[in-house]
Order: structure tokens, then sequence, then C-alpha cells
């Protein structure tokens, strides 16, 4: 996406209503190819919801205005949300704070007034999620180790470490729970 390009002070907006969304202050390169910030201007404009288009599922972001489609957040950001909005370049447009200074400064109120924290819901799937599939995988070491076929080789502990794994990341979102 072309947004992903952009590093000067300014603001995306929906394409659908033109809400102010997220800033460059927040945006980040993921690698992912597409516009990825820690998190939106204020905890009022994005709305998050599941989605289970992919089987698995995932938080899905739209714009509280308008519902437009923008996205997904995911667990694997930069503090201090440790969330990385990967947004649709085509779901928002740019400004700059040079050429909309009135959008600059309503902006700034914005974030001042309610600042973003990710919502407990989205974490706790998330908790859950990792801590089942860490659980599992760990459990089928377990069961593989202490029975009667013992570890005979080096793939006998990859169930341990993908266990490990997911065990991690669900301790790393009860953190972002806790602060």
């Amino acid at each position: 996406s072309i947004l992903n390009q952009v590093n000067e002070a300014g603001t995306f907006t929906c394409a659908g209503c033109n809400s102010p969304l997220f800033t460059t202050k927040t945006k980040f390169e993921s690698g992912s190819g597409w516009p990825s910030f820690y998190g939106p201007i204020d905890s009022t404009v994005v709305k998050l919801g599941t989605d289970m288009s992919m089987i698995i599922p995932r938080t899905e972001v739209s714009c509280r205005v308008c519902g437009g489609h923008l996205g997904h957040v995911f667990d694997d950001g930069p503090n201090p949300t440790g969330q990385r909005f990967c947004m649709n370049g085509v779901a928002m447009n740019f400004s700059s704070d040079e050429d909309t200074p009135d959008l600059a400064t309503r902006v700034q109120l914005m974030e001042k007034e309610d600042p973003y924290k990710p919502e407990v819901g989205s974490v706790l799937l998330s908790v859950l999620l990792n801590g089942v599939l860490g659980g599992l995988f760990f459990n089928s070491f377990l069961v593989n180790a202490l029975g009667s076929n013992g570890i005979n080789s080096p793939l006998d502990v990859i169930p341990l470490g993908i266990g490990i794994f997911y065990g991690v990341k669900a301790v790393n979102s009860c953190r972002r729970l806790i602060s």
C-alpha cells in the first residue's frame, strides 16, 4: 500500500467517512506491506469484533462511525500496547499536519482526552487461544515423553517447543491486561 510509505506528521482517516483513526506517531514498519500502528488515536474511533473467516479467530478493526472494514489487530506489536493494527491502505486516506492544521489540533485533543488502551476482550481472546494451544502441545509432548515411546529423536521435542511458544504468547498477553 502507498500509505505504508508515509512518514510525515499527519493523520490517517477513514476512506468511507473521513473520521480520524491513526497518526504517524503510532505508525511503525511491521514488514507486512500494510500500514501498521500500535494504537488508534483514542479508544472511541475504532470498533473491534471477531472475524472467523479464516477459521482461526482474528480481531477485526472497523471504523466506529461508518462501520467500514479497516483491517485486523494482532498481539505482536511494539510497546506500549503490544498490538499491531494491520490496516488496509485502501480503507484509509492520509492528511499531513502541515496541510490540515485544524485536523491536527483536533486529533491532539482527542489523544489527550481518551488515550487508547487495549480492550480487555480482545486481549482475553489471545490469552485463551494461546494458552489452550500451548497446553495442548505441551500435553502432547508429556504423553509422548512419559509414555512407552519416550524421546527417541529430536523431532519428539517439537511439541514442547511449540507449546512453549504459545505459552509465552499467552503470558505476554496477560502482561498487557495487567499494565
